[in-house]
């Protein structure tokens, strides 16, 4: 193998390390901000729970002080018809009916209120039942994340720690001319998948899909000369342990 050929396959070793090296990167970076948002998220949906049976218990309230209000209206109508029977006077007999009627329609009115609230009622209980399960949810979800974690931060930094070790000499042994070149390429924002390589079809850059120069191509197949893509700025390489084509 020539020295070039060494240079394209070293380049090509170091882009595939790379590429390892940014996912375990974005691992590392982007798990513990997810677990913090998590914790969050689980703190707002405590703090919604809390409200929901807040709610739910004050309606339970005042579900039991309308009913408590319902007794004493039905003991208040009972006392006054029975007290009709021992009333000697008309005008006492008109009023305790009057009494009584008022009495009537306030038992009729507590009674539907009672209706209405027992229905309200069952609405909050529904939701601060689904409200404490989706609480109890993202727990359970976040302590087993945090539990994953604990497990895989060490051997994600002991893993980027081999890929350093051997990515060290390479970079070493690298032509600053093309080390450059390629450090150029990866750090070209806006990609969600970094690399420094890239390879074309027919002449055509597979990244941007710009056209590259006919003659380059052919020095990149020959190993000849290391070329960029104008547009996207990778190196254009063909891997010299790749099979011939057929």
């Amino acid at each position: 193998m020539s020295e070039h050929q060494q240079t394209v396959r070293n380049l090509l070793i170091l882009n595939g390390l790379d590429r390892q090296r940014y996912a375990l990167q974005t691992e590392l970076e982007q798990t513990p901000r997810r677990l913090a948002s998590c914790t969050e998220e689980l703190a707002s949906a405590d703090e919604e729970s809390a409200e929901a049976a807040r709610a739910l218990a004050d309606a339970e309230n005042g579900l039991a002080s309308s009913e408590a209000e319902l007794g004493s209206t039905e003991s208040r109508r009972q006392r006054a018809q029975e007290r009709l029977s021992m009333l000697t006077t008309v005008e006492q007999v008109e009023a305790t009916q009057r009494e009584i009627a008022a009495l009537g329609e306030a038992l009729d009115a507590l009674e539907l209120e009672i209706i209405e609230k027992m229905e309200a009622l069952d609405g909050l209980r529904e939701r601060a039942e689904a409200l404490t399960g989706e609480a109890e949810r993202r727990r359970k979800e976040l302590a087993s994340g945090r539990v994953a974690w604990e497990k895989r931060e060490p051997l994600a930094r002991s893993e980027m720690q081999k890929l350093d070790a051997t990515r060290a000499p390479i970079v070493a042994d690298m032509r600053s001319d093309f080390l450059r070149r390629y450090q150029l390429a990866w750090r070209q924002k806006g990609r969600r998948s970094p690399s420094g390589v890239t390879r074309v079809e027919g002449l055509v850059c597979v990244t941007c899909n710009t056209e590259v120069s006919a003659r380059w191509v052919q020095e990149s197949k020959a190993w000849s000369a290391v070329h960029s893509c104008q547009t996207c700025k990778r190196l254009v390489l063909f891997d010299p342990d790749a099979p011939p084509p057929v």
